[in-house]
């Protein structure tokens, strides 16, 4: 299991980053965290995630959003577990996501 924490209200995982290009090598039910963008819908709570390094198929069961709206654009961090079957590429079971806050341009940066 994913060993999370909730401090002061923010839930926190102690998990390295998980380049998306070194899943292979992680054995099943291994325990990551990925950070970088969901960028479509494959199925019924299956989306698909992408970091500089390449990308996997995320499970995200609909109670885990916990009311979170998120764009393409935006940068999310997933906690969860790796599942690895025979005939199927890697995908990860999301325990938990979270957003980065929007980065917003000034007046001046136009």
């Amino acid at each position: 299991h994913t060993r999370c924490q909730v401090v002061t209200g923010v839930q926190t995982c102690a998990l390295p980053i998980s380049p998306v290009s070194r899943l292979a090598a992680k054995a099943n039910r291994n325990p990551v965290t990925l950070q970088g963008h969901l960028i479509s819908k494959l199925g019924p709570e299956k989306y698909l995630f992408r970091d500089p390094s390449g990308s996997v198929a995320v499970i995200i069961e609909n109670e885990d959003w916990n009311g979170l709206y998120i764009h393409r654009s935006d940068k999310v961090q997933i906690h969860g577990e790796l599942r690895k079957a025979w005939f199927f590429p890697p995908a990860v079971n999301s325990a938990f996501i979270q957003k980065f806050p929007t980065e917003r341009l000034s007046r001046q940066q136009y």
